[in-house]
């Protein structure tokens, strides 16, 4: 993202910024009246005289709220926060010289600290009692560089910049942070955040009600300005003889959650130990902030070409395909767009709720809500830090009792066969395009399904046609192949595929299978109640192997990861099976 301004447009500038201080002091610039109008245009042209002879392009970006107009230079802008400049040029009316962009209410009270940033580099106000009603006698302000501090011993945040901020309101800063990582100004993001950490370090500050419920509405519940916020809280109940949780009616689940975690540490550590993995908690907010890759919505558009995506480091993220088409050298970096000719629209939209979700739609136009300046995806954030990545097969293995125990009794044959359609051109997707997560993700499905199906007496039979375009479309290794030939080896008897003349079944399917049954004598026909779920001591159910007989594994410390997964996604299974032992059928409820 480029900062550098022009080298003709820093330094000190008279005059051409007093709007930035005007619009944090509350300076507002009326629309001329009928009795000052002449005088009012008369400054005004004066000013616009002055402009003209700074700027290479006498443009303003402006946002209205009312009477006020806050104005910033169209080559501030740019330079500083190139995709709000771009989201300006894009959705802006233009009237004569000014761009007009109207702003939500959420985004107008931080705008004015916004503008000082964009002209400053710093967050604090300055000369807060100054006279800015003449236009001649404007504030002089330094154009520098943002303040780009790293998560260090030491933030690049001056005494006076603290000294200034000690009068804040914490929800403004919330709002600048909130403001930034909507419009993807990276480097305000960061700071913003910084600042907050640094005031509260030096002045005991504590979260503010608003500025929890404002950060708990409008970021993802696991961002790190969130977390923070439930740390800070909780050093706040740390403080006090006897502990009064605050109304989290309106918090958003994972500050709740950071409280109930921090809680539940101190009453089973002494105080010592207790410290020390407080302070690695708190260090994680710090280590774990990413403004690339933490984003609580993608901006896209789909239009009759294809999809317009605003933040495209979550593809790349994930995608090796992406990653290499947009960032090398090829033709697709230079126009930061990608053909994708082979690939279904439902497919590829599907992929992007996954990447920012976890989830696998299959409806996922239904994810999508509508605002004033584009289409949204709503989603819940998560880590996207491979050392840190919670995999989704934990998330998967919180779902799996009441998924098992209280299965769909509507559900028809025609519905799962349609699902797994739906699943293998994902896996395929994933295979074309690199995206090792997702074809992970769509193995456990697989699995889970398999399992719903077995114990509802509904043995899983593979579509001819989905098995068809998966061997067509994937190669021999692939691990989706090999759980349908260890399902088939299975499952498989007699009577399952007689109406299925024997040249329709791929060939390297059925010479899979007939390897696989050799080991598989005992099948599902051998259990005296069908439909019983698996004994204890059978471990052949390809479903009850366990993830990692199934999966991919990058390295060393994904493959102990995936074994520890393994265990409990065993475990629970094992342990649904003994609670089912002495029933004929699940109960459907």
């Amino acid at each position: 993202m480029p900062t550098q301004l022009p080298a003709w447009l820093t330094g000190t500038v008279s005059n051409a910024y007093h709007m930035a201080v005007e619009s944090f002091q509350g300076v507002k610039r009326k629309r001329s009246s009928s009795t000052d109008s002449e005088n009012s245009e008369a400054k005004r042209s004066k000013v616009d005289n002055r402009v003209r002879g700074l700027f290479r392009t006498p443009v303003w970006a402006s946002a209205r709220e009312d009477d006020t107009e806050l104005l910033v230079h169209r080559e501030v802008l740019e330079a500083r926060a190139p995709a709000l400049a771009q989201l300006v040029r894009k959705t802006a009316s233009e009237d004569g010289e000014i761009f007009t962009l109207p702003l939500p209410p959420e985004d107008r009270r931080a705008l004015p600290l916004v503008i000082v940033w964009l002209y400053t580099g710093i967050l604090a106000p300055r000369d807060v009692n100054a006279d800015h009603s003449d236009l001649d006698e404007g504030e002089r302000l330094i154009v520098g560089e943002p303040r780009t501090p790293g998560f260090s011993n030491g933030y690049a945040v001056t005494e006076e910049e603290l000294d200034d901020a000690r009068a804040w309101d914490d929800a403004d800063l919330v709002a600048v942070h909130v403001f930034a990582r909507k419009y993807g100004v990276a480097d305000l993001e960061q700071y913003s955040l910084a600042i907050l950490l640094k005031v509260t370090e030096r002045c005991n500050w504590t979260a503010s009600e608003r500025a929890v419920c404002l950060a708990c509405e409008s970021l993802p519940a696991h961002s790190c300005m969130i977390r923070y916020l439930a740390k800070n809280t909780f050093d706040l109940l740390l403080a006090q003889d006897e502990w009064t949780l605050p109304d989290t009616s309106g918090f958003a689940t994972q500050y709740v959650s950071d409280l109930l975690q921090m809680s539940l540490m101190l009453r089973t550590k002494d105080k010592s130990e207790f410290a020390a993995d407080y302070r690695a908690l708190r260090g994680e907010v710090l280590a774990g902030f990413d403004s690339r890759r933490e984003r609580q919505k993608l901006a896209r558009r789909r239009t009759p070409d294809g999809w317009h995506v605003d933040f495209v480091g979550i593809l790349c993220h994930y995608s090796n395909f992406f990653n290499t088409a947009l960032n090398g050298r090829s033709s697709e970096a230079e126009t930061n767009s990608v053909l994708l000719e082979e690939e279904d629209a439902d497919t590829f939209e599907r992929f992007l709720v996954w990447a920012y979700s976890s989830e696998i739609s299959a409806n996922p136009s239904a994810v999508y809500t509508k605002n004033s300046v584009c289409h949204t995806l709503e989603v819940r954030s998560k880590d996207l830090r491979p050392d840190r990545f919670r995999s989704p097969d934990i998330e998967l293995l919180d779902n799996i009792e009441p998924l098992i125990t209280r299965p769909d009794p509507n559900r028809t044959n025609h519905d799962w066969l349609r699902e797994e359609q739906m699943l293998i051109d994902l896996y395929v997707f994933a295979h074309r395009r690199g995206v090792p997560g997702l074809r992970q993700a769509v193995i456990d499905r697989l699995l889970l399904n398999a399992e719903l199906q077995f114990n509802t007496r509904e043995y899983k039979v593979t579509g001819l046609q989905t098995l068809r375009s998966a061997y067509a479309s994937l190669p021999k290794t692939s691990m989706l192949l090999k759980l349908y030939a260890n399902e088939a080896a299975w499952l498989w008897t007699a009577d399952c595929y007689k109406h299925a003349a024997v040249d329709t079944l791929p060939a390297g399917f059925m010479l899979d299978v007939a390897s696989l049954t050799t080991t598989m004598r005992d099948g599902p026909d051998n259990f005296a109640k069908r439909g019983r779920s698996v004994s204890r001591d059978d471990s052949k159910v390809p479903w009850r192997k366990g993830l990692c007989e199934f999966h991919e594994h990058a390295d060393k410390e994904a493959v102990k990861l995936c074994a520890k997964i393994n265990e409990d996604w065993q475990r629970a299974f094992y342990r649904l099976a003994d609670q089912v032992e002495g029933h004929s059928r699940v109960e459907l409820v």
